[in-house]
């Protein structure tokens, strides 16, 4: 499930089809700063509900919130 990266009020998902070149000019624009944000619970529900077997590897709960989104959609 891919991290969205704020710079500024513009989102960027960290995906195949990410544009860095797009985000990097973002960021040196931006005065600013940029964070990640996990995957919403709803979006790791959707990637559950689809048919097949789904396997989370997440980082640690301790590090980060995409284990705890996950934990959350799965319940």
């Amino acid at each position: 499930m891919p991290f969205i990266i704020r710079v500024g009020n513009n989102d960027f998902i960290d995906d195949t089809n990410l544009d860095v070149d797009e985000m990097i000019t973002s960021m040196q624009q931006c005065v600013g700063t940029s964070h990640t944000a996990c995957t919403s619970p709803r979006a790791w529900y959707e990637q559950f509900e689809k048919p097949g077997h789904t396997i989370a590897v997440t980082i640690s709960s301790e590090l980060s919130g995409s284990y705890n989104s996950a934990c959350a959609a799965r319940d």
